[in-house]
């Protein structure tokens, strides 16, 4: 049995000062990580939405976990964001992944926070990590492990597998939820990640989706600017 974020893993998100700069810290029970800039080649050749390029990306700060419903609530309650999407949270605790926000949600959530979505680039990079492997160790997938990200929906979907780390100790970069990023392609908007639904072969994939899409597998993570 896994058990939800707050029993799990939230504190140890937090727990060592070498993971979780200050330059990052928010006042809150969020941990962000320090993502350090650099220059990579990314994308994939023939690609149109995710073309093969040097992406040369700033240091900045990213969520370690994605948002969860009670990080949600919050922004509702402060009047900036949305009433819950309903139909996808009867199931799911306060500490499990926020679902079914359109784009805008998502970033009106991020910035209540004081943060923005991260851009395509930016969440490819903090995924590969600091050695810039050429297939991020978070997209190495397993049929042992599996099944933690491809399960039944009707599971519930709790946060930070062990085995589904980021270079840059960010959790669930590879499953979970798929998640909006702040790049535009023409009138849609490029999502990344794997989720619980996806099947594997999305994992390294720059899908677009119109900016009001509304899905069970689709949540947020939030960046900042240093």
């Amino acid at each position: 049995m896994r058990l939800p974020c707050a029993l799990l893993i939230c504190h140890s998100l937090i727990a060592s000062s070498a993971l979780a700069d200050a330059t990052c810290r928010d006042g809150s029970f969020v941990s962000m990580r320090v993502v350090d800039g650099g220059s990579v080649q990314m994308g994939v050749a023939g690609s149109i939405t995710n073309p093969q390029r040097i992406a040369r990306v700033t240091t900045f700060c990213m969520d370690a976990a994605e948002m969860t419903v009670e990080r949600y609530e919050s922004c509702v309650n402060g009047g900036k964001c949305s009433a819950l999407p309903l139909q996808c949270t009867p199931a799911r605790g306060r500490t499990f992944p926020i679902a079914c926000l359109t784009w805008d949600d998502a970033q009106l959530a991020c910035g209540f926070e004081g943060k923005r979505l991260p851009s395509q680039d930016e969440w490819e990079f903090a995924a590969r990590g600091l050695t810039m492997a050429t297939v991020p160790r978070a997209f190495i997938r397993s049929p042992a492990n599996a099944s933690v990200h491809f399960a039944n929906p009707g599971l519930h979907v709790t946060m930070g597998d062990p085995s589904d780390i980021a270079g840059n100790h960010l959790f669930d970069m590879a499953g979970n939820m798929s998640e909006w990023t702040s790049t535009v392609y023409q009138t849609d908007v490029v999502i990344r990640g794997g989720s619980y639904l996806a099947p594997s072969t999305l994992l390294l994939a720059t899908r677009v989706l119109p900016r009001a899409t509304v899905a069970v597998d689709i949540g947020v993570r939030c960046a900042r600017t240093i």
